[in-house]
């Protein structure tokens, strides 16, 4: 099983060659649930726009195999707009 990048900037890769089919769960460091679903062997996820950095749970659960990992999210991309005014009078 790889779970990478970890820290991400946003987008987490899943990838399995054991399980073919997992039920994929992402929680806040409370328990609040960001997202679930269920999810192949190849999964990409990218966290939404409107979560903070910090740590939150990734769980991968299937018949034969139970996951739970940190997953540090750093450094999100934040779309900044800077509004410049220029007096160019003589």
């Amino acid at each position: 099983m790889e779970i990478y990048p970890n820290p991400t900037s946003g987008t987490i890769y899943i990838n399995s060659e054991t399980v073919d089919e997992f039920k994929f769960q992402i929680t806040d460091i409370n328990g609040k649930e960001i997202f679930n679903t269920i999810i192949q062997s190849q999964f990409q996820y990218s966290f939404p726009k409107e979560v903070s950095n910090g740590i939150y749970i990734l769980r991968l659960t299937s018949s034969n195999e139970n996951i739970t990992k940190k997953i540090n999210l750093t450094c999100k991309k934040i779309n900044v707009y800077l509004k410049l005014s220029y007096n160019l009078t003589k």
